[in-house]
């Protein structure tokens, strides 16, 4: 050791090299992973299943994750299902329903279960989905009918539900969040907290592709978030109040309306929903036209609600719900509200 320490002593100073080396590693060495992805449809809702994890692996558990979608029952909007031997069901977190550990050999994988609103379009739901998905295992955007996707055989025949099976290698670009369209850069309300400003405040959504401000109306409360909602208030009497949420997603007027009746009516007509769009009332919002729509439900509730063309095909929603005669109260202040915004 004291002849090391002599002989470094008198040597010459030891040079720094620095080096940079990419993040990731070579195309070469990353893993082929496949992914089992389904989606399932109950009433306006849409349900997410993925599971990730090496080829091999994945691939022997096919069979079980078909079973396990086929056992799905759904009571009042949630999920009931026959797990398959080993799997274990986890409590959810954040925008997760539920998380099931799935045996892989000698390691396991989460199954992801997630829920989002529908887009009132099936098919485009399905197309966005999946290409976000390939993405995220570094493969190119599919042309092929839903891309990719085929019916799930022997589901229930009342259910929309569709599967897709991928491998490729992770580390692509497709956004982590279920229910958004592949070319949307960043989703502006992926696993956010932020809560609407107090009343009469300014509030500023997370960052995404086309930020806003907004400013409430004195009385408005705040309201409860979700993985969606940009913003969430409550407005008029404390014994019957309305929910105000502010909401990116797409589909057209008439399958928002539609929908949104569907919420607040027994039945929707053909005849209900062509004269609610033919009521439309313009709304200019900066520089944007937007389109203000008032619904009546047929016990007792109401909703109003304000569609604002936005990014990349998709539209901002503000929308009002609640007792009939708190939305019409409200009508000017959420009117008022709308035109605050500013980007």
């Amino acid at each position: 050791m004291a002849a090391v320490g002599l002989a470094v002593g008198c040597g010459e100073k030891p040079e720094i090299s620095h080096y940079t080396v990419p993040r990731d590693p070579p195309e070469a060495l990353r893993q082929v992973d496949r992914m089992l992805g389904a989606i399932i449809e109950d009433a306006d809702q849409l349900w997410f299943f993925k599971l990730v994890g090496p080829t091999k692996e994945v691939s022997e558990v096919r069979s079980a994750f078909e079973s396990y979608l086929k056992s799905l029952t759904f009571t009042d909007g949630q999920p009931q299902w026959q797990l398959p031997e080993g799997w274990k069901q986890l409590p959810g977190d954040g925008i997760r329903f539920a998380s099931i550990d799935v045996p892989l050999g000698r390691t396991s994988r989460l199954l992801s279960v997630t829920k989002l609103p529908s887009q009132g379009d099936w098919e485009r739901d399905v197309i966005d989905n999946v290409q976000r998905w390939r993405g995220q295992l570094g493969l190119e955007p599919s042309s092929e009918p839903m891309a990719g996707a085929v019916p799930i055989a022997g589901f229930a025949a009342e259910r929309s539900a569709a599967i897709v099976d991928l491998e490729g290698k992770p580390g692509g670009s497709g956004l982590g969040m279920p229910g958004l369209a592949s070319q949307t850069p960043t989703p502006p309300f992926a696993g956010s907290s932020t809560m609407p400003a107090p009343s009469g405040a300014t509030a500023s959504p997370p960052s995404g592709s086309r930020p806003f401000t907004s400013t409430a109306p004195e009385d408005w409360r705040p309201g409860r978030m979700g993985p969606m909602r940009l913003a969430a208030y409550q407005a008029g009497p404390e014994a019957s109040p309305a929910e105000v949420t502010v909401i990116e997603a797409r589909g057209d007027d008439r399958g928002n309306v539609s929908r949104w009746l569907g919420q607040i009516s027994s039945a929707v007509k053909d005849e209900q929903v062509e004269a609610i769009l033919a009521a439309r009332e313009p709304l200019q919002i900066g520089d944007v036209e937007a389109g203000l729509f008032r619904l009546e439900g047929d016990q007792g509730s109401a909703i109003t609600a304000v569609i604002i063309p936005w990014t990349d095909g998709s539209s901002l929603f503000i929308k009002m719900q609640g007792p009939m005669e708190t939305v019409k109260q409200q009508d000017d202040a959420l009117k008022q509200f709308a035109q605050s915004l500013k980007w």
